[in-house]
């Protein structure tokens, strides 16, 4: 018996501003979730993620992003690293300072999330995340 097709359709989008911090790429103890996918049996498509660079960053820091089954981190999915960058001398943040990353075969599971930390105490709500997702019609 064969089951219908899933088709994901129906646009969603979530942003965070990330403040946890955390080192830990293996198990972290926290992480901000982005975004979480509909328990239902088709779960989301994520077709892109943006971060952008929301206050002054006096240091290099990695934004982490992690898979987590609802009850526990499964991997990390995404290491973002991220340059010094001062807000306050430039008028419009450099196209080259955003990470803007589409992805064609990225399905989260129903009730998934993805989540982020950073790696630097400096780098605590510097970034906002945004999580552009596919929801099954």
């Amino acid at each position: 018996m064969a089951t219908d097709p899933v088709f994901y359709t129906i646009p969603k989008i979530d942003s965070v501003l990330v403040a946890t911090v955390n080192t830990n790429l293996a198990a972290p103890t926290g992480a901000d979730i982005i975004y979480t996918a509909p328990a239902t049996a088709a779960g989301a498509k994520i077709s892109r993620i943006t971060v952008n660079q929301t206050a002054d960053l006096a240091a290099a820091a990695v934004l982490n992003i992690f898979f987590h089954t609802g009850a526990a981190f499964d991997a990390l999915f995404e290491p973002i690293v991220l340059n010094v960058f001062d807000l306050t001398t430039a008028t419009q943040q450099d196209a080259d300072a955003i990470f803007n990353k589409a992805y064609k075969d990225i399905l989260l599971p129903n009730a998934w999330s993805l989540r982020a930390a950073v790696t630097l105490a400096g780098a605590a709500s510097a970034f906002q995340v945004i999580v552009h997702a596919l929801e099954a019609a």
